[in-house]
């Protein structure tokens, strides 16, 4: 295989579809959006694009970003046909010497569980889960009833009015701020784009828990995709710290399930961080369950550790969808 330099600004067209191709797989695509291949060239600073062919016919491609501090691979991959003869690990191999000399860490960005031959691939080239990046993807079956809502004495429930992108703003960033030091607060224009101007939003599925009116908490029952097929999320729910171990996590948590019920569904999704110990304990409580898991990985350009060593029990399981049936646990490289 022949691998190739190519700049994005003359192939980002030629290379997203040769992307798409690769993906044969939903979660095959996590580490790449087309619209990061499509940004204006000012912003692509630091990009690496390779593209690995075998006869003059493109076979692969391996795509990344950085600076002199971290460089991450955002996307792999290799048509089907051509996979089974090492040609990710040769992209692998041609990314990581490019860049290994200038960037101090190579990491990736958050990969499948489910992809299990890139998880091998990665391990094998010696990169490492970053543990505390860990995302947890849960699933459970709806109540036929509403569950209870109990609210702590002084504190009520109300949904979404004109002006609580504010307080939503605030009680996520000092529920999460702690997540580290990449940890950045939200602006006033993403949650308009986000939540205000998407079209599943209705300002009786954001839900707020006000302390002396004062909104503290918040939930949103929205909605998304799994498998190709649109499920009932529970989404971005948060409690300020100085309102945290009052039971409104597990009021707001009802609330929303007793929404999407409403609207029909009859199960519900939601994403934690494995390091969220108290509230992974809630959402089993209710019957969550694990699909699958997300991680960054994280490599040395030397070749050391650049994280923990993974605890691989927890991270491959078997699981079961929405609709009941396996998930595939195949891969794409």
């Amino acid at each position: 295989m022949d691998i190739h330099e190519r700049t994005i600004a003359s192939h980002s067209g030629r290379v997203t579809r040769l992307l798409r191709q690769c993906y044969t797989a939903r979660y095959d695509g996590a580490w790449l959006t087309e619209r990061e291949l499509l940004q204006p060239a000012k912003e692509r600073a630091g990009h690496v694009l390779l593209e690995g062919s075998r006869g003059g016919r493109a076979v692969g491609a391996v795509y990344g970003r950085g600076d002199s501090d971290e460089f991450q691979i955002r996307s792999i991959g290799v048509v089907p046909g051509q996979r089974r003869q090492r040609y990710a690990s040769k992209l692998l191999e041609a990314i990581v010497a490019k860049v290994g000399e200038s960037a101090s860490v190579i990491s990736t960005s958050l990969v499948d569980s489910r992809n299990e031959p890139a998880v091998r691939l990665l391990e094998t080239s010696g990169f490492q889960e970053v543990a505390d990046t860990r995302q947890i993807h849960m699933c459970a079956r709806l109540a036929d009833a509403d569950l209870p809502i109990s609210m702590p004495v002084g504190y009520t429930m109300r949904t979404y009015r004109p002006g609580d992108d504010r307080s939503w703003l605030r009680i996520h960033w000092e529920a999460f701020h702690a997540l580290g030091p990449g940890a950045r607060p939200w602006s006033a224009e993403r949650f308009r784009k986000e939540f205000l101007e998407d079209p599943h939003f209705e300002p009786g599925r954001l839900f707020f828990a006000c302390c002396a009116g004062e909104p503290v908490g918040t939930v949103s029952a929205w909605r998304g995709y799994e498998e190709g097929q649109e499920v009932g999320i529970v989404h971005w729910i948060a409690v300020h710290p100085a309102h945290q171990g009052k039971g409104l996590g597990i009021a707001l948590l009802h609330q929303c399930m007793n929404r999407l019920r409403e609207d029909g569904w009859e199960t519900v999704h939601l994403s934690t961080r494995a390091a969220f110990v108290s509230a992974r304990a809630m959402y089993e409580r209710l019957k969550f369950k694990t699909l699958y898991q997300h991680a960054r990985f994280r490599r040395l350009p030397q070749g050391g550790s650049g994280g923990a060593q993974r605890d691989r029990s927890p991270w491959v399981q078997a699981s079961v969808g929405s609709t009941g049936r396996s998930i595939p646990r195949h891969g794409s490289l």
